[in-house]
């Protein structure tokens, strides 16, 4: 055989295994991105169950007093219990014309004075548990927008720090095999 032909056979089976090497090299890369996202979904999911938490620990101290907040962090609190009350106020103000009754005589408006202080006190728990709901969604909602803004960000950036590492590996070990098959072939 000639020379050339073997040079060139030699050449081929580099090629070849440096193609294969890729091709696992792409497989380990693939295996190792879906267990790292299903690992970020994990703890995703931690991260905004704890952000919720911690917005909803911060909102009830703030209300209780116990909390001094900064003024920014205030104002979005006063802004958010004034949203709170136009969503109570409103299913009120819809409700009362529907509800009023034709008046009555005089001589019964002595008794509906009195009824009136014990509706409002039956209805302020009601008024404050809805408010409550409400507070907890909307902190719900703010603090999964902000985490989600911050996950992105951050898994982004993991993301690409641990496809550059993974690749630099694999493109390591797949050189060091490919150099040291050169190297057994050339010494044979």
């Amino acid at each position: 055989m000639a020379p050339r032909d073997e040079m060139k056979r030699y050449a081929n089976d580099l090629w070849q295994q440096a193609i294969d090497q890729i091709d696992e090299a792409r497989d380990s890369l693939l295996k190792s991105r879906d267990r790292f996202e299903a690992d970020m979904h994990r703890v995703r999911q931690e991260r905004d169950r704890l952000l919720i938490k911690l917005g909803e620990q911060t909102l009830k101290l703030t209300r209780q007093d116990q909390l001094k907040l900064p003024k920014t962090i205030q104002q979005t609190i006063d802004r958010l219990n004034q949203l709170l009350d136009e969503l109570i106020d409103r299913p009120r103000r819809r409700q009362s014309p529907k509800t009023k009754a034709t008046p009555a005589p005089a001589a019964s408006t002595a008794p509906k004075a009195a009824a009136k202080p014990a509706k409002k006190a039956a209805k302020k728990p009601a008024a404050k548990k809805a408010a409550k709901k409400a507070t907890k969604k909307v902190a719900k909602k703010a603090a999964k927008k902000a985490t989600k803004k911050v996950a992105k960000k951050a898994t982004k950036k993991v993301a690409k720090k641990t496809a550059k590492k993974a690749t630099k590996k694999v493109a390591k070990k797949a050189t060091k095999k490919a150099t040291k098959k050169t190297a057994k072939k050339a010494a044979k």
